[in-house]
């Protein structure tokens, strides 16, 4: 579904980089989504991600132009990125080279706070996760008021689970005390991964020779990675039906069952929750 902004100012020519950051838009899109009652038209959801989005045939958020505009406007910006499949996590920082340490920290904090406030559909913890935010702000700013937030997305991540990663791999990356910011982070949290059973978008059944030997007769799929697929054992259950009736179901990891191969691929299979 598609739905337009329209902004009107007689008094100059319209700017959408001085007007509004994406995650600006972003929150005004989710507004409508939440008033209108959208929801996807596969799985029935209603938690719908916002991101990619044009104003007058424009991106919002273009890192080469937020990087012009900072270099042209004696500003600065900052990224963090953290992406996981299972227990494999990696992080990446990016942003303007030599940050101000003051500028740092106070780019950090509105992170933070970003995600504490942040609704908590958008931090469920999942077997696959993606985060991202973008903060900017001007070089010579002591206020924590004058920091946009640029660009935010978040999927498959707890509140808790991206501050911890925060605290024991970027602190240390970038020379920082996390004691400075006084978080409240639980050690050791839960690394149960569940999804919903809609994530589940192909089948395949197993040879008969290979079902005597202790395979499923079919499974429902999806793929984790180029090397690992995600399945659950319908028995005899058609997939068809399977895939229809356990879109909203939560499944996990099963680490009581063997490993399976396939088509060169390690098969791990799951439960329901």
């Amino acid at each position: 579904m598609l739905r337009s902004l329209a902004y009107f100012d007689s008094s100059r020519d319209f700017s959408a980089r001085d007007y509004f950051t994406e995650f600006e838009i972003m929150e005004i899109v989710e507004n409508w989504n939440y008033e209108v009652e959208m929801s996807c038209g596969f799985c029935g959801s209603n938690n719908l991600e916002v991101f990619d989005l044009e104003l007058d045939g424009e991106k919002l958020f273009d890192f080469y132009k937020l990087d012009k505009y900072c270099t042209l406007n004696n500003s600065s910006f900052f990224i963090i990125s953290i992406d996981k499949e299972l227990d494999n996590i990696e992080i990446e920082i990016g942003g303007k080279n030599k940050i101000e340490r003051i500028l740092q920290i106070n780019f950090l904090r509105k992170i933070f706070e970003t995600i504490e406030f942040g609704s908590d559909e958008k931090f469920i913890e999942q077997i696959k996760g993606t985060f991202f935010i973008c903060v900017s702000g001007k070089k010579d700013s002591m206020s924590m008021d004058t920091i946009l937030i640029e660009r935010f997305v978040s999927s498959g991540f707890s509140k808790q689970e991206i501050l911890q990663i925060i605290d024991e791999k970027l602190f240390k990356k970038l020379n920082i005390n996390s004691k400075v910011f006084d978080l409240n982070i639980e050690k050791n949290i839960s690394t149960t991964k569940v999804f919903k059973g809609a994530m589940f978008m192909n089948s395949f059944y197993f040879e008969e020779e290979e079902v005597e030997k202790g395979a499923p007769f079919s499974i429902v799929y999806f793929d984790l990675d180029d090397n690992t697929i995600i399945a659950f054992d319908t028995s005899y259950t058609s997939p068809f039906d399977f895939l229809q009736e356990n879109k909203n179901n939560l499944f996990t990891t099963d680490d009581s069952q063997n490993l399976l191969e396939k088509f060169g691929k390690k098969i791990i299979l799951s439960k329901r929750v």
